[in-house]
């Protein structure tokens, strides 16, 4: 059993691996995750999930569904499974369940909706084909209170099954447990909600980047108005965690600020909440998913990677490629610790390591609505280093440094 030397911080507590104090040491260089280390994102992102969810079912449902049937904790399984980076993701996963496990009733008109619908139109066009043709019909005739229930319990235990294959093996399961006959429902319905998985092409990527961005950061970012929403984004719900004197410290700590980020979010929404705080990261060793995005179209075109429209990224995490990209971007350095807040980011540190590279990761859980339960895994996988927070940080190498004990 690895055992750990334990401290108590004021946000909660700390452990740091007592077979890996020596090498603790030898850390000169940090990379971040940017959601959840970096930005307090507890209010923005899971609720833009619930939104999107929400605003959707209530198009294809004819608003007969009530608000908020997915719970905070649905939302964490699928995270703490490792496979899902992409939020994106998550609104397709459980979009699909839902719509797949309605009545029998509900599916054949359903199915009977989207066959007239033109793949050629914008998502806003499909959206409002299939809700103005769901608008003629009275689900609460078709389904009772208790089977929606039924359906939320399926999905708990669904989201529980997953692990790093993230939406593959969701489509796998999902695929499997319909008849034959739905099958063409199921490719269609997928095709209009999320294929391909990108704003402005498909509708949750384009509901759910609305709603987090609100109307100026979206025509900011994608060029154009939004189409679904124009009220106050959720991004405006974020807070910097990262403290200026955290950076200062490890940068004292290190000899300079060799800081990078390795994150899955776009750049311009963690500029609009960090602001100046990102001067003090080199910008060769920032990654963000506008770099995975470029780097991924540049592979498709050479044909290194696959088109396949079922997967959002090939290069998202757990795949490694943006923490190794950032670490390359750095000042020469012979170990760079990682510190991000999910089982993702450690599966993406154990990726890392399988090709040759050498990182020592640092996991933080107090931001976490489920901060026990992630407190818990993150144990359970023997991480070096788990903190309440990013700012615990530089007390921990100061003293490991220094003494060679916490």
């Amino acid at each position: 059993m690895t055992k750990y030397q334990e401290y108590i911080f004021d946000a909660g507590k700390g452990y740091v691996r007592k077979d890996k104090i020596e090498i603790l040491k030898d850390v000169d260089a940090v990379i971040f995750d940017c959601d959840g280390v970096l930005i307090d994102t507890k209010d923005s992102y899971d609720k833009t999930i619930l939104r999107t969810v929400d605003y959707v079912l209530e198009g294809f449902t004819n608003s007969f569904l009530p608000n908020n049937l997915i719970s905070d904790e649905i939302i964490f399984l699928f995270k703490r499974s490792g496979g899902f980076n992409s939020d994106w993701d998550i609104c397709y996963v459980i979009l699909m369940f839902i719509l797949l496990n309605l009545s029998k009733e509900y599916q054949k008109i359903l199915q009977k909706t989207i066959e007239n619908v033109d793949l050629t139109k914008s998502p806003l066009e499909k959206f409002l084909s299939i809700k103005n043709h769901m608008s003629k019909y009275d689900f609460q005739r078709m389904m009772d209170e208790d089977s929606i229930k039924a359906v939320i319990r399926n999905l708990k235990i669904f989201a529980e099954k997953m692990d790093e294959s993230g939406i593959l093996l969701a489509d796998r399961i999902l695929i499997d447990s319909i008849d034959n006959s739905m099958k063409k429902l199921y490719e269609k319905l997928k095709i209009i909600l999320y294929c391909p998985p990108k704003y402005g092409e498909s509708i949750i990527p384009t509901v759910y980047e609305e709603i987090f961005c609100g109307p100026e950061l979206t025509k900011e970012i994608f060029g154009t108005p939004p189409s679904f929403y124009n009220g106050r984004g959720l991004i405006e719900n974020e807070r910097a965690i990262i403290e200026t004197e955290t950076l200062d410290r490890l940068a004292n700590i290190l000899g300079e600020a060799n800081f990078g980020i390795a994150s899955g979010s776009r750049f311009i929404p963690a500029r609009y909440v960090l602001k100046d705080l990102l001067n003090y990261f080199r910008p060769e060793a920032m990654v963000f998913l506008d770099d995975i995005e470029k780097e991924e179209e540049k592979l498709k075109i050479e044909g290194k990677i696959s088109s396949n429209i079922i997967k959002q990224s090939a290069l998202m995490k757990p795949n490694p490629f943006s923490l190794i990209k950032a670490a390359k971007g750095l000042k020469k350095c012979r170990l760079p610790l990682y510190i991000g807040d999910s089982m993702e980011d450690f599966a993406t540190v154990e990726n890392a390591r399988k090709n040759n590279y050498n990182f020592i990761f640092a996991g933080v859980y107090a931001q976490s609505k489920f901060g026990k339960e992630l407190l818990q895994s993150f144990l359970k996988v023997n991480v070096e280093i788990i903190l309440p927070s990013v700012n615990e940080l530089p007390l921990v190498l100061e003293k490991l440094k220094r003494t060679g004990k916490i």
